[in-house]
């Protein structure tokens, strides 16, 4: 029933980790020594220190770490835990006016490319919530067209954290969070963003909150002033792989052996060996001599001497040039490509009639998603085949690119669908210019159906919400254990031995579970908003998820006061489950809390 997971913990700066400041007990007593600088890198007696400290309940140095948890419990428990406010709940925010990237179907018009399309953070909450604009229909009513699953059917742009690449996903949710403290991020490239301090950004290092990205200092007198105590970088909006020197790089130095070079580098990644050719030139990453022979070998005339090539006249390259194979005579031949006027004389009426006559389905595989018209004998060879029905065949994208892909009829549709289709963006890295404090504003997040959980905002790679309050994740349940009340102490409860109680009351259980899964279905199927439908999910059985962020300090306090015996049973064992976890980062812990 009960879940934790280490999400992330305090972790010593490269200055400190040069100085041998290793992990999160040498953090900590490098803050308790303060007071004596001389004896701050001292971490061979870093144990005894902590030690000592936790023994006569010194605690304030423990407030210099933190450890983040996520925790999957029941609702009812996830409440308890919220009543430790020394602690932070995720409450990861950004203002109405950020822009949030959409991902579009390639479409290249007029030579011009457009790989995005952004939506304002507010817009898109008031569109998913409400539905679009309203507009005055009869009897002076307002109507609002429904646009929650036109948005889930969006692709939101995301970096995906095992790939190292820019991605896309889905929409799983978007709400308001309310009026939060706002601070403006300024980078050296222009992108700014609005967001509270708690908002995760990814770093070099990983996701982290914006006050520990920048080192974040809030001065409050007469006004507030924020300052940054520390330099960092964000990952920002990407370029193209290859764009990206240390990356084609990396890849150079993975293409050096027999056989390898552009044509393995094209073959796995599936960038044209031109354009993979242009890259390394312009980053200067061009094969030497002695990398070439390691991925040619040796060459045929190597050690030959006593002939000499001269250059060709004009009227020699002439002559090559008219007895040269063109067209489909040519050993390079690709199909060619039609001209636009050719391109113009395609019937789209008759093409809509077709599609009608075949269902709007693929003739391959049925699908009905990205229908495209193939051309059995492609135009580029016969252009009054172009609206013959008869050499017509409708497929879905994905049957039309294998197609071409098997090469039975090969062209430039092809390869310009697969240059398309498999570029790959990475992350780049800017400074953080500037902070500013705002005050407070209406604040907006984002869910995103992806295990790295961040989406891009502004241009900017943050991190997704993921609210405790959300219980309803694939709607899981639990029944709970039949215990007696203690008649002595109404605090308490006594666990019972009989079984056939404890069978019925499951069965009851889950007539109850079964009753408000029915009832939440139908609320949401009328259109009733999530957080009304949600109550009517049984708190103690309805599943919940959270992310809970403390210093060691406030941990302590929370197992302390949860691991008490006259706390709730089903809350022991969720904090037995915290004390574990937070051993495997800070063993010490066991110091002050006993475990059973």
């Amino acid at each position: 029933m009960n879940k934790v997971t280490v999400v992330s913990y305090t972790q010593p700066s490269e200055f400190l980790t040069e100085h041998g400041i290793k992990d999160i007990k040498d953090i900590i007593c490098f803050c308790a020594r303060v007071s004596n600088p001389g004896n701050q890198l001292n971490t061979e007696t870093s144990e005894k220190l902590l030690k000592y400290l936790l023994r006569n309940k010194h605690i304030s140095p423990f407030e210099m770490a933190n450890i983040c948890l996520e925790i999957e419990t029941t609702r009812d428990i996830a409440r308890q835990v919220l009543r430790h406010r020394s602690m932070n709940f995720q409450e990861f925010c950004l203002s109405g006016d950020t822009d949030i990237y959409f991902a579009i179907p390639n479409k290249i018009r007029e030579g011009k490319y457009k790989p995005k399309i952004t939506y304002k953070l507010k817009d898109l909450y008031e569109k998913w919530t409400y539905g679009a604009k309203p507009i005055i229909g009869k009897n002076n009513v307002e109507i609002r067209i429904p646009m929650k699953e036109r948005i889930q059917k969006m692709l939101i742009k995301c970096y995906d954290e095992k790939e190292k690449k820019l991605t896309t996903t889905t929409i799983k949710d978007i709400f308001y969070t309310g009026k939060k403290e706002i601070f403006k991020i300024t980078l050296s490239d222009g992108k700014e963003i609005k967001t509270t301090k708690e908002h995760k950004f990814l770093t070099k290092d990983g996701f982290f909150p914006l006050e520990e990205v920048v080192g974040l200092e809030v001065v409050r007198n007469n006004r507030v002033i924020a300052t940054m105590t520390k330099k960092n970088q964000v990952a920002v909006n990407g370029i193209l792989n290859y764009h990206d020197k240390n990356w084609l790089e990396e890849k150079k130095m993975e293409s050096l052996f027999p056989g390898g070079g552009l044509k393995y580098l094209e073959e796995k990644y599936e960038i044209n060996y031109h354009t993979l050719r242009k890259w390394m030139k312009k980053h200067e990453l061009q094969y030497t001599r002695e990398e070439n022979s390691t991925i040619i070998g040796d060459v045929w005339n190597k050690g030959k001497f006593g002939y000499k090539n001269k250059p060709h006249s004009e009227e020699t390259r002439l002559k090559m040039r008219e007895s040269a194979k063109k067209g489909p005579e040519s050993n390079l031949w690709r199909g060619g490509g039609s001209s636009g006027d050719v391109r113009k004389a395609f019937d789209t009426v008759r093409a809509l009639t077709y599609k009608r006559e075949k269902q709007f389905k693929c003739e391959r595989c049925t699908s009905s998603t990205k229908l495209n018209i193939h051309h059995k004998i492609p135009v580029s060879v016969d252009p009054s085949k172009i609206n013959d029905v008869d050499n017509w065949e409708l497929l879905c994208l994905n049957c039309h690119v294998e197609h071409h892909k098997l090469q039975r009829d090969p062209g430039w549709q092809a390869m310009s669908i697969r240059a398309r289709k498999n570029n790959a963006y990475i992350t780049k890295f800017v400074d953080i210019k500037h902070i500013e404090y705002l005050g407070e504003e209406d604040t907006y997040d984002i869910e995103v159906n992806h295990t790295s959980h961040n989406y891009v905002a502004n241009g900017i790679i943050v991190h997704n919400s993921q609210r405790y309050a959300d219980p309803t994740k694939e709607l899981e349940f639990f029944t709970r254990e039949a215990r007696l009340q203690d008649i002595k102490n109404r605090q308490n409860s006594i666990v019972t031995e009989d079984e056939q109680l404890q069978k019925e009351w499951d069965e009851k259980q889950k007539e109850v579970i079964e009753k408000s899964k029915e009832v939440y279905t139908w609320a949401i199927s009328k259109g009733i908003a999530k957080e009304q439908a949600r109550a009517v999910l049984p708190e103690g059985n309805t599943k919940s998820r959270m992310y809970v962020n403390g210093s060691i300090r406030s941990w302590i306090h929370y197992l302390e006061a949860r691991l008490d015996p006259t706390t709730q049973k089903e809350h022991r064992e969720l904090a037995q489950l915290v004390l574990h976890e937070i051993a495997r980062i800070f063993p010490l812990i066991f110091t002050v809390i006993k475990s059973e």
